[in-house]
């Protein structure tokens, strides 16, 4: 019962190792008046790792004196391993978009680049892929290229529907001109709204010239 507890310390109820870090953090946030807050991680008996959310502040009396601790702790096991899973997923994502050399883009409803590959980034002539974030076909291509990827974009939104393996003479920046075949995507929110636009752009010069 709670009254069980009356009178314990933390030496009394937890392993040593785990008691010194609870009496160090109570002399702390006692000494520094400060408000204490930390996820914890601790292993159970099963074996099983545990997430706990700590909240910690010190107690004063009416004098403003210091007088204990008072905390609060929550169980965010759940939470923790849904966002080890997902960045899990994300580095998967980021692995895959860093090392695959054809071209990947993600883009808004506006056609501005949310995302690109490095693949792509190298080809526009970029240090970095997040230097396209933000920037619209027209600012990163020439005229006439940005125009028909604009009308491709848009087609996309109204419509979509996706395109598949479409053949299109592409100049970079550099003024290089290579076939590449395209496919764009819609990309849906988590209610089924199209928020946008991803795709793949894969070099065929070499078979076109074939």
């Amino acid at each position: 019962t709670p009254d069980e507890m009356l009178g314990t310390t933390d030496y009394d109820l937890f392993p040593k190792e785990l008691a010194d870090k609870y009496t160090a953090d109570d002399r702390r946030i006692m000494e520094s008046r400060t408000v204490f807050e930390d996820t914890e991680s601790h292993v159970g008996t099963d074996g099983e790792t545990q997430y706990v959310h700590v909240l910690k502040a010190p107690v004063y009396d009416a004098e403003s004196n210091v007088i204990g601790v008072q905390g609060i702790f929550w169980d965010v096991t759940d939470r923790r391993q849904a966002e080890v899973a997902l960045d899990r997923e994300r580095l998967l994502l980021t692995s895959l978009l860093d090392n695959i050399p054809d071209n990947i883009f993600f883009k808004d409803r506006q056609g501005r680049y949310v995302r690109i590959n490095r693949a792509m980034s190298r080809r526009l002539g970029l240090n970095t892929p997040e230097e396209a974030i933000g920037r619209l076909p027209g600012e990163l291509f020439p005229a006439k290229v940005a125009a028909r990827i604009q009308q491709s974009d848009q087609e996309l939104i109204d419509s979509g529907q996706p395109s598949f393996g479409e053949e299109q003479l592409t100049e970079w920046p550099d003024g290089t001109a290579k076939w590449v075949s395209v496919t764009r995507m819609p990309l849906r929110g988590v209610d089924g709204s199209i928020e946008g636009s991803f795709g793949v752009s894969h070099d065929i010069t070499d078979q076109k010239s074939a």
